[in-house]
This record gives structure tokens, sequence and C-alpha cells, in this order.
């Protein structure tokens, strides 16, 4: 796959999902045992070995939702006791 492909790539959807599986593959991410074949004849699992061998990956994803929290509902987790903490350091 070169990087021309790569960028052709499409991001949203089962087509984005597909598309990510065929990445893995081409870049040899193939496991022993193939789990989920998508149409395009890759499989998830080739994905989730991909996301296991590189952890920049799973970070970079966190870090998107993290960016994204109100798309996703995500409340900020700061408590009654966290706020007394931040109170009283504050000069």
């Amino acid at each position: 796959m070169t990087k021309n492909e790569i960028e052709y790539l499409s991001t949203e959807g089962t087509r984005a999902v597909e598309d990510l599986a065929k990445m893995a593959n081409a870049l040899g991410y193939r496991s022993r045992f193939s789990h989920l074949q998508l149409n395009n004849g890759c499989f998830v699992s080739d994905i989730l070995n991909m996301l296991e061998d590189n952890p920049g990956m799973v970070e970079a994803m966190y870090q998107f939702i993290l960016d994204h929290a109100d798309s996703y509902n995500i409340e900020d987790n700061e408590t009654e006791d966290d706020e007394e903490i931040t109170e009283g350091t504050e000069e």
C-alpha cells in the first residue's frame, strides 16, 4: 500500500472499518485466528493486532474521544472532593 492509497482511505462508516482492516493487513498485521471477516475479505482481528502492536494509535484514539467529549456525552469526572482540594491549593 502506498502513501497515496492511504490518503484516500475512507474515514466514515462501514467503509472506514473495512479500509482500516485493509491497511492493517497490507502492513503485515495478520492473525492466525481470523475473526469477523469484512466485505472486502479482511478481518477485524487484523485491526486488533495492529492496535496491540502500536500503543500510539490507541493513545490517539483516546485523545480524539477526549477532544470530542461533547459528541460522546462524556462528562467531567471531577467530584466535590476534587473541587475542595483544588480550591485549597489556589493562591
